[in-house]
């Protein structure tokens, strides 16, 4: 999956402070959701580690997961975004490790992950089959077992989730494993 923000034609996601002033969340939203993503870590034993922010933008949450003592490491498409997380996690005087990745078949320089996140309702941009079974490996390579893994699919309509669940329970075979 080629980037539009790496692309000839600009888009939105070629200027990180317009992005933030028009598409990010609000500072209580993305608040609230690092409050109930410490909340879901906290119930599985997780209060420090490792988190991969899958799409991260401009880093958003992993720079408040980071103020929380959890090392994080931003991945995005774009490296106008990651530019962007760069000079935000350094306002904020706090570590993010960058790397630029499609979403959909990443290999990052990490070791196990603790838990990752995709967060602002992007996970619904992946639409085709071939690149979810793709993208669910490439999560499961690098989260621990007994890691977590959370996305935002609709936030907006339904709210900031603050319970884990199982629904449609099924089991897929991908590559390496099972999903």
């Amino acid at each position: 999956m080629d980037s539009p923000a790496n692309s000839d034609l600009p888009s939105i996601y070629h200027f990180p402070d317009v992005y933030d002033a028009v598409l990010r969340a609000s500072p209580a939203q993305v608040e609230a959701e690092v409050e109930a993503i410490a909340g879901l870590l906290e119930r599985r034993g997780i209060t420090r580690g490792h988190i991969l922010e899958i799409g991260c933008g401009t880093g958003a949450h992993g720079i408040l997961l980071a103020q929380r003592g959890f090392s994080v490491t931003g991945m995005d498409r774009s490296d106008a975004m990651l530019a962007g997380a760069a000079r935000q996690a350094e306002k904020a005087g706090v570590p993010l490790t960058l790397a630029r990745a499609d979403w959909t078949d990443f290999t990052l320089d990490t070791g196990p992950l603790d838990a990752a996140i995709f967060m602002f309702e992007t996970f619904p941009l992946i639409t085709e089959y071939e690149d979810l079974v793709s993208h669910f490996a490439s999560v499961r390579r690098h989260v621990r077992p007994g890691g977590l893994y959370i996305v935002d699919v609709d936030a907006h309509r339904r709210g900031v989730g603050t319970e884990c669940g199982t629904f449609g329970e099924r089991t897929v075979a991908i590559p390496g494993g099972w999903v």
